[in-house]
């Protein structure tokens, strides 16, 4: 990302494991690569959807990162206390619904890992964010990391359209190499959080919006264009105007704000809705197909896990799919599409009130971050704290009303990253101001 490494070396940041840890794990972090070790170990190779177990190269470097973050956070108050207690309580409801119905069916514990895993990634942002240089490592490696998998899936996506006839609407998994999965779900969210967190990084340092910046916003718009993912095409829309709107002057927001939905619908009218599915997507808003309709069936699923909480009000489905814990109830769809309501069905009303926890957190973090200092002493964690706070609260209000980002082992780690940034960054930034504050007090009281 072009940040200047700091001269003041800290303990932690100078051993040399932990410092090839943080770039290992930030190059890693937003390659959509999948392993699969279930039904034969290797690259992910089949076209739509693992019969066994896939996860992404970096999910297997996330005990780890957790392991540091708890170790700090252990050393040092990283977070703060009304967040830290929240988390733990989720998490540990959580456990505590799968080892109560592991007795049922062992797979239990394996989702109640899915849902635990992601949010520990809060602890390893805190740690990041209490060592400046760290975080600068850390933010490099996560930016080549984030212009590679763009790269890499764009390049794939164009060379499918241009020359293969299988491209149907959308690229398809695996049709050029082998890696990718669940490119219509996971890969989209989190590759788009991720470079919408780089755009801003960018323009909050000072650089020219028109150059890197809004050739990442650009790349952004392609992803779900070429995966056909709906969501993460509205987040991007929503942070691009507040992008413009935030680095640019008046008039030239005032232009784009009125040029882009012609422009989109320009788009959509010339572009044939064969040619890409998410152009029928969206032609095919107000009819009965298998796209139509303004929630796209989610409807439909929502009142399926609706059932779900009525069967079960307190502990849900105690965190096994539908089709384990309420098979005479016929539920075959995995998730509600909306973390929010698979949040209740799966833990109960408890679960739901800790997740909905998390975009209170953050809108309070927005507030109190208006009022942030831009001091030399801290400005690549204001920089981060800014950057991640546009992206966190877009999965937070939009796409988690969609989808189930946040509890997905690729999009999840990314997401709550961002909400770590957040939470740790405004906390360890008024941490620094109070001890400046007092600092001075004490400077004039002499």
């Amino acid at each position: 990302m072009g940040f200047r490494l700091a001269k003041n070396r800290s303990v932690a940041a100078s051993r040399p494991l932990l410092a090839f840890f943080d770039v290992l794990f930030g190059l890693l972090l937003p390659i959509p690569i999948f392993i699969q070790v279930q039904g034969g170990f290797g690259l992910y190779s089949d076209a739509f959807e693992s019969t066994g177990l896939s996860l992404p190269v970096a999910f297997f470097l996330l005990p780890i990162a957790v392991a540091i973050g708890l170790t700090h956070f252990v050393r040092h108050k990283t977070l703060q206390s009304v967040h830290s207690v929240s988390l733990a309580l989720l998490i540990s409801w959580w456990v505590f619904l799968a080892l109560f119905t592991s007795l049922q069916n062992p797979m239990a514990l394996l989702y109640a890992a899915q849902w635990s895993a992601p949010p520990l990634m809060v602890l390893y942002a805190a740690s990041l964010v209490q060592n400046q240089e760290r975080l600068q490592r850390f933010l490099i490696a996560f930016g080549s990391g984030v212009w590679l998998s763009l790269l890499l899936l764009l390049s794939l996506a164009g060379y499918e359209y241009f020359l293969m006839d299988t491209f149907d609407g959308r690229m398809t998994q695996n049709a050029v190499f082998p890696g990718m999965y669940q490119l219509y779900n996971y890969v989209p969210e989190g590759l788009v959080i991720s470079g919408l967190f780089c755009a801003f990084l960018r323009a909050h340092r000072g650089e020219n919006i028109f150059g890197l910046p809004l050739l990442l916003l650009c790349l952004c718009l392609f992803v779900p264009l070429v995966t056909g993912a709906r969501g993460p095409l509205l987040v991007t829309l929503i942070c691009g105007v507040y992008f413009v709107y935030r680095f640019s002057s008046l008039h030239r927001f005032l232009v784009i704000l009125m040029a882009a939905p012609v422009a989109l619908l320009v788009v959509f009218q010339l572009m044939p809705s064969d040619s890409f599915l998410l152009v029928d997507k969206f032609s095919s808003i107000g009819s009965s197909n298998e796209y139509g309709g303004l929630a796209g069936n989610r409807d439909v699923m929502a009142s399926l896990y609706w059932r779900i909480y009525e069967q079960e009000p307190f502990i849900g489905t105690g965190m096994l799919p539908p089709d384990l814990a309420f098979p005479e109830l016929g539920i075959d769809v995995k998730s509600a599409h909306n973390y929010y309501l698979d949040s209740l069905a799966w833990g109960g009303p408890i679960a739901l009130l800790g997740i909905l926890l998390l975009p209170i957190f953050i809108l309070c973090e927005a507030l109190l971050g208006m009022a942030l200092s831009t001091g030399k002493e801290n400005y690549v964690l204001t920089n981060v704290f800014c950057a991640a706070l546009p992206p966190a609260l877009a999965m937070l209000l939009v796409s988690s009303l969609l989808r189930v980002p946040l509890r997905e082992p690729y999009s999840g780690p990314i997401g709550f990253l961002m909400l770590g940034f957040v939470l740790a960054g405004g906390f360890q930034i008024r941490r620094s101001q109070a001890h400046r504050t007092g600092l001075s007090h004490r400077g004039s009281a002499r």
